[in-house]
């Protein structure tokens, strides 16, 4: 399953140095538009899985793969507050990263993997 969320940047990063207030704001940002995004795509209840944020760069400027951590973060959360998965602890998202592709155009997206029961 994949969510294209609404923004060509990682809204929120390991060195961003912003208030907390302005943190807050964008945290909540992204948590909803995940929420929404997979209740309008029907993303059905999972047991377990895998979640990816890929963060598609038009140029080659060095970045640091692990800066989204917070925007996935959040994203996750979005995911449980939209009952995709029942917590966000490591025995259901057991693993979850970030990875940086080069593309025509910039954007974020979330990628799930359903791992299933645990085993």
């Amino acid at each position: 399953m994949v969510l294209v969320l609404p923004w060509s940047d990682p809204p929120i990063r390991e060195n961003d140095r912003d208030h907390w207030r302005q943190k807050a704001e964008r945290t909540k940002a992204v948590r909803a538009a995940t929420g929404v995004l997979a209740r309008n795509q029907r993303v059905q209840r999972m047991a377990r899985a895998e979640i990816r944020l890929v963060w598609t760069v038009t140029d080659r400027r060095r970045r640091d793969s692990a800066a989204p951590n917070p925007t996935l973060k959040a994203a996750v959360d979005g995911l449980v507050d939209a009952d995709v998965l029942a917590d966000d602890h490591h025995l259901i998202v057991p693993r979850m990263w970030c990875e940086i592709e080069h593309g025509p155009t910039k954007g974020v997206r979330i990628e799930i993997t359903e791992l299933g029961d645990e085993e």
